[in-house]
């Protein structure tokens, strides 16, 4: 462009009037000076060329409004064809944000029933399938979630075989099953075809290579699951496999725990637990009867506050408490024991202060090498010590009575031997006599002894026969008449009164009952013995003058050696 005011000398035009100023620009020119003739020919020009310009940017205008236009026509078109994909992608979207959250909630829970129902549901919607289920094995057989269609023809559980091959490929190999390919044809199309299913992809559910079941997803229309579709029946199939072992883990656990519960809780045994600080975390039923102490006292105390135990450290001389005599002080100094374990004995004190003699196992509870706690089973054997302790007073006693007879007949056949010539026969007779009646009464010891082992045994027999109970006490009577002339004997017995028993162990509870009232009488004492009939059975009474039973001992009568 040029542009100059210094040309003040230049004129083109034959008017001699000065021009002051021109412009050439952008194809026009403007003028400014003088009007002449020559100037509106000039303007006549630069209108035309003004005309010129605007037409042509006019003309560049349309072709770009046209292609414009077009390019919107292609958009209008393309918009109508993204549209529904676009719709279709948010409602998967939407579908699959709901399903990643109730997975999430999923895994956080263990109740199959009410999570894989749901779970399958979301499923169908995300995939836009009218069927929807899954599949777990137990054992032989197949147990159905979801899919109410299906469970209303074979029910929740039903035979694998029922599957046909794509039970066999996809619970048992891990194959996807999809009907739609072109390698595949509906095999199962009896069962599934029976409730209106025309396609169907079965993927199995997968964890670490072991198969925990298969998701099942059908449509009522012909339909080739696509490799997204696959995609995502396997990634939901996965999730939905690691929620099953999740619940499974769970649901063991929690049967564990139960049957664990059920068998402490049964135990006739004391059970309970402590942590590293010897506090009591769990006491059973059994402790509770034992010590007398309840559970919900006995949580959270320490170890000694509760067991109060004596001499329970091995090799305790002195009844130190608890806590100087703790048995797991032995058992922690002692690797070989912290493997085995330490079963100790000695008393505790319940909770009212009653002295009771325990026998406890001491287990250690660790992990890599870490103390947890232990584990204590103790059981009550008060009893059982008081028996041994009965039994060896028995056992003197027993020594004593038969060191009696012995003796008498050691005097009787030493004097027999010594001076039998010398004694007249009536002596002679009676020396016989007692040596006789001791050796019987040695006898009837035995027998005692015997018949309490075979009872011990359970090897006791009895032969039942009738008795003649007049008769069988009449014997008993006369024989401890005889052997004992200090006391007087007599029996009150009606004449034919039969009993059926065993005979042996008739005469053995009158001579025990008979002996008893003879040795805890003093001389000179009256014994009776009667019998009665008493409705189906016969009464028989022992009565003496001696100084009886304390009543404190009567409920102890029928124990073993008292």
């Amino acid at each position: 462009m040029l542009d100059t005011t210094a040309a003040r000398n230049f004129s083109p035009f034959p008017d001699p009037g000065t021009v002051q100023m021109f412009r050439i620009g952008s194809g026009a020119l403007f003028l400014e000076g003088r009007s002449n003739p020559s100037m509106r020919l000039l303007e006549m020009v630069t209108l035309a060329l003004e005309r010129l310009d605007s037409e042509r940017e006019m003309a560049s205008l349309r072709q770009k409004v046209k292609r414009l236009g077009k390019q919107l026509k292609a958009v209008k078109r393309s918009s109508h064809r993204l549209l529904p994909e676009l719709e279709n992608t948010e409602r998967r979207a939407g579908a699959l944000s709901a399903w990643y959250r109730h997975a999430a909630q999923m895994l956080a829970s263990s109740h199959l029933g009410s999570s894989l129902p749901g779970l399958v549901e979301r499923a169908k919607a995300l995939l836009e399938v009218e069927f929807g289920a899954v599949l777990t094995r137990e054992l032989k057989r197949v147990r159905l979630w979801g899919g109410e269609s299906l469970r209303r023809v074979v029910g929740s559980t039903f035979d694998i075989k029922r599957l046909g091959s794509i039970g066999r490929r996809v619970l048992l190999s891990g194959d996807v099953y999809n009907s739609g390919s072109p390698k595949a044809r509906f095999e199962s199309s009896k069962l599934f075809g029976s409730i209106g299913l025309k396609s169907l992809l079965a993927v199995p559910m997968k964890v670490e290579g072991r198969v925990l079941g298969a998701f099942l997803l059908g449509s009522e229309q012909e339909h080739e699951f696509l490799s997204d579709e696959i995609d995502l029946a396997r990634l939901m199939a996965y999730q939905s496999a690691l929620f099953l072992e999740n619940a499974l883990l769970v649901s063991g656990a929690d049967v564990e725990r139960v049957v664990a519960r059920a068998v402490l809780e049964s135990m006739a045994d004391g059970v309970f637990t402590l942590d590293w600080e010897k506090r009591i975390t769990s006491f059973n039923p059994a402790a509770e009867h034992i010590t007398g102490w309840k559970a919900e006292d006995a949580v959270g105390r320490r170890c000694s506050e509760v067991m109060r135990g004596q001499y329970l450290c091995p090799g305790a001389k002195k009844p130190a408490g608890c806590e100087e005599n703790c048995p797991l002080l032995a058992l922690l100094a002692d690797q070989e024991l912290m493997e085995t374990g330490l079963t100790v004995e000695g008393t505790i004190k319940t909770a009212n202060g009653e002295p009771r003699y325990v026998s406890s196992s001491y287990s250690v509870v660790a992990d890599r090498g870490d103390l947890l706690g232990a584990v204590v089973l103790f059981r009550d054997i008060t009893e059982k010590k008081a028996l041994e302790q009965m039994k060896s007073d028995y056992a003197a006693a027993l020594s004593h009575d038969l060191k009696t007879p012995l003796t008498a007949m050691k005097g009787y056949a030493v004097t027999l031997l010594r001076h039998g010539e010398k004694l007249d026969e009536e002596t002679r007779h009676e020396a016989l006599e007692v040596i006789n009646s001791e050796i019987d009464r040695v006898t009837r010891m035995f027998d005692n002894l015997l018949h309490q082992a075979r009872i011990e045994a359970g090897m006791q027999t009895r032969y039942l026969e009738p008795i003649d109970l007049h008769e069988a006490i009449g014997k008993v009577v006369s024989l401890h008449n005889f052997s004992s002339r200090k006391h007087s004997l007599k029996a009150n017995v009606p004449e034919g009164l039969m009993v059926r028993g065993d005979r042996d162990q008739l005469d053995q509870i009158l001579n025990n009952l008979v002996s008893n009232a003879v040795k805890y009488s003093p001389a000179g004492c009256h014994i009776m013995v009667r019998a009665e009939a008493d409705d189906r059975f016969a009464r028989v009474e022992v009565e003496d003058d001696g100084p009886g039973i304390p009543e404190d001992q009567i409920p102890y009568v029928f124990e073993r050696f008292r």
